[in-house]
């Protein structure tokens, strides 16, 4: 897998990962795994509200994880791993950010 170091992220970000880590501490042999989410919906078909398409955060048991997962971490050191929807240059820079209430965005930082 390769590993990226070319992403920070905003307190929005670091905020969430921090409150989901005291919720579900990963157990022994899980990772904390990014997942798109395009869509969210309400029984009636509507879309939830506050909802924007982006990663979801996620504990799964660690495994080989395929080319197209990068590994980052945060500022303190927790890593994760996402599967950016997009084809990531090594020479951007990328931030990591609160999309709603339910996701997470990832993408190049504006010039």
């Amino acid at each position: 897998m390769r590993t990226v170091d070319n992403i920070v992220t905003t307190p929005r970000a670091a905020a969430i990962f921090r409150l989901e880590k005291r919720r579900h501490w990963p157990r022994l042999g899980e990772v904390i795994a990014l997942h798109f989410m395009s869509s969210f919906t309400n029984a009636d078909g509507t879309t939830v509200a506050d909802f924007a398409p982006g990663y979801t955060i996620d504990y799964v048991v660690d495994r080989i994880f395929g080319d197209g997962w990068l590994l980052a971490h945060l500022p303190d050191g927790t890593p994760f791993r996402f599967m950016p929807k997009f084809v990531w240059r090594p020479d951007e820079t990328y931030v990591l950010d609160r999309a709603s209430g339910y996701t997470l965005s990832i993408g190049p930082a504006a010039r």
